[in-house]
């Protein structure tokens, strides 16, 4: 009787407990994909860095990995962002410029405006579903060639 009583002493326990944790996601806006690329005018995809998506509420990061591609996450790596606009930061170096007297050399990639999400002039709007942008950014010292435009969505 008393392993019976300790069973269902444990099971109404654990159930508490798992009702609890799982009320504890209340916080958590729905996230959907967003992928995409850096694109350094007249250069190509940058292919080390960061991208950075804020708004007054949201911060979502993702790195840029050696193939040009990134994944944004709110909540962890590469798990979404939730529906809205976004201001964007893209941080872009490499220490391929690096000697043995100085080792932390950093090779700056992207022109610094884009290095705060108030100067960068780039927005997005992530929808509800994939979303893969390609974010248009200039090199240091470089001004663009083109006319100012809305980041580029691609549809998947």
């Amino acid at each position: 009787m008393r392993s019976a009583r300790r069973f269902w002493t444990c099971l109404a326990a654990v159930s508490v407990v798992t009702a609890f944790l799982s009320g504890c996601n209340g916080d958590k806006l729905t996230t959907y994909p967003v992928t995409g690329s850096v694109e350094i005018e007249g250069v190509g995809d940058l292919k080390v860095g960061q991208v950075i998506f804020t708004n007054d509420t949201i911060t979502a990061k993702g790195s840029i990995t050696k193939e040009g591609t990134f994944k944004l996450g709110t909540y962890a790596d590469a798990d979404g962002v939730p529906a809205g606009t976004y201001k964007v930061t893209v941080l872009g170096g490499s220490i391929s410029k690096a000697t043995p007297a100085d080792p932390y050399k950093l090779e700056v990639l992207v022109d610094p405006k884009f290095t705060d999400a108030k100067t960068s002039g780039l927005e997005f709007t992530v929808e509800e579903g994939p979303n893969e942008f390609t974010i248009p950014v200039t090199a240091p010292g470089k001004t663009s060639k083109k006319a100012p435009a809305a980041p580029v969505r691609t549809e998947t």
